[in-house]
């Protein structure tokens, strides 16, 4: 998923660079030797990885990617869910039972009566009711429906999508930021090997250097000086060379770090770059390659997808000024008896409907405030888009002037080796 870029040709140009540079010290045939720590990690048992298995192993394993692609599950269900607001919604009251209970009442009523004479009064009497008890059975079912709010619905799933697409955009490019970074910590650690390689046969050199100046000391030839310089070389030469085996140790941990796995992982890896047969095709121009990052750069893509998330994001905003129609539906069935709540579906039943009509008048400054935050949110993601196109030119142009540059060192260095191999055949000859 992730794209191809020129850095990696810049890099492995860079890896033979210096490879070739140290061997024209005098040393050409060092990179067909393998190295104590190579030798070292062969007996340990560890496989060697490629490039390609190292960015499988990234993929797989590299928490930002595991991140990216959970947001993008997410974001997924976010908009799956964003169709709700265009939906009906539907809720039923399957069973519903009360019991309605009166204690018994007391109370000073007026009430008539008849007198002795025959003749009819009223009189104040202390009246008692009896307590009883009414069971209620109902069930229902209820249904509304959205039938405008300022096309405020549609923009939110539109919004939805588009910031799923994003993420999923994200993904891709938290993907390809991942592959770069193993690429360039792949050659960092080859880079390394091959220095170390190197540094190892001059010590190699050193010494042998030391040990003809004190021969010739002893013979008279050279004086102490040469000895004392030759000894000085040959502590510089293995300082370097224990800084060079920290140096593997650290492109190992950034290689495994970059990867996902932990950093002290033993880890090794192909050897693919024979600096004597390397090739490396041409760098591809300015303004082709700034064209196909404008199209495919993902990125740049993202980024284009949340200035529309933004955009739609401010006509939602907006919608909160607009009335909301809504249409609604109720049927229900009630009874005091159980058994005739769902027998006789022709009796004992009601229904409404109708449609709402509402406008928000006021509600303090909560719709102004969302508008205005939505077009700050447009505004900061049209210029993080036009950032993100900067970055990426300005990414290009220093690509390809270093591989421009590395193709140049190659070809020197090439030069020097040849020079240098004549060199040591002379010196070869001259003491042999």
């Amino acid at each position: 998923m992730f794209q191809n870029s020129e850095s990696p040709f810049r890099l492995s140009c860079l890896v033979v660079c210096a490879g070739l540079a140290a061997i024209s010290t005098g040393v050409a045939d060092s990179v067909a030797q393998t190295s104590p720590g190579q030798a070292e990690q062969a007996a340990s048992g560890v496989r060697r990885l490629s490039l390609d298995e190292c960015i499988s192993i990234a993929l797989r394993e590299n928490s930002d990617i595991l991140i990216a692609e959970r947001r993008a599950e997410r974001a997924g269900g976010v908009a799956l869910s964003s169709w709700s607001t265009v939906l009906p919604t539907v809720s039923a009251n399957v069973f519903n039972t009360s019991r309605f209970v009166r204690g018994e009442q007391v109370s000073e009523q007026t009430v008539q009566e008849t007198r002795p004479d025959g003749s009819i009064g009223f009189v104040r009497s202390t009246v008692s009711s009896p307590g009883f008890a009414i069971p209620s059975y109902s069930a229902g079912i209820t249904a509304n429906q959205m039938i405008y709010n300022g096309g405020a619905s549609w923009n939110i799933i539109k919004q939805a999508k588009q910031n799923a697409r994003a993420t999923e955009l994200n993904a891709d490019a938290t993907e390809n930021r991942t592959a770069m970074t193993v690429k360039q910590q792949y050659y960092n650690l080859l880079k390394a090997i091959r220095t170390h390689e190197v540094q190892l046969e001059q010590v190699k050199l050193s010494s042998e250097q030391l040990r003809q100046s004190e021969t010739m000391y002893k013979l008279g030839t050279e004086a102490k000086v040469a000895v004392l310089t030759a000894r000085a070389n040959w502590g510089r030469s293995r300082i370097v060379l224990i800084t060079q085996e920290s140096a593997i140790r650290q492109a190992k941990a950034a290689l495994n770090t970059s990867m996902g796995r932990p950093a002290a992982a033993p880890v090794d890896v192909v050897d693919m770059i024979d600096p004597e047969t390397a090739s490396f095709p041409a760098p591809m121009g300015l303004d082709a390659a700034i064209s196909a990052a404008m199209d495919r750069n993902p990125d740049i893509r993202s980024s284009s997808a949340q200035v529309r998330t933004a955009r739609l994001g401010k006509k939602v905003a907006t919608g909160g000024l607009l009335p909301t129609v809504t249409a609604f539906f109720n049927y229900n069935r009630s009874n005091s008896e159980l058994n005739r709540l769902f027998n006789n579906l022709g009796q004992n039943w009601s229904y409404n409907y109708g449609v709402s009509f509402s406008l928000s008048i006021l509600n303090g400054t909560r719709t102004y405030g969302a508008i205005s935050q939505a077009r700050a949110d447009y505004y900061i993601a049209e210029e993080g888009l036009e950032q993100q196109r900067r970055n990426t030119i300005l990414a290009i142009e220093q690509s390809i002037a270093g591989l421009d540059a590395a193709h140049q060192i190659i070809a020197i260095s090439r030069d020097a080796i040849e020079a240098a191999q004549e060199s040591l055949r002379l010196s070869n000859r001259a003491t042999g």
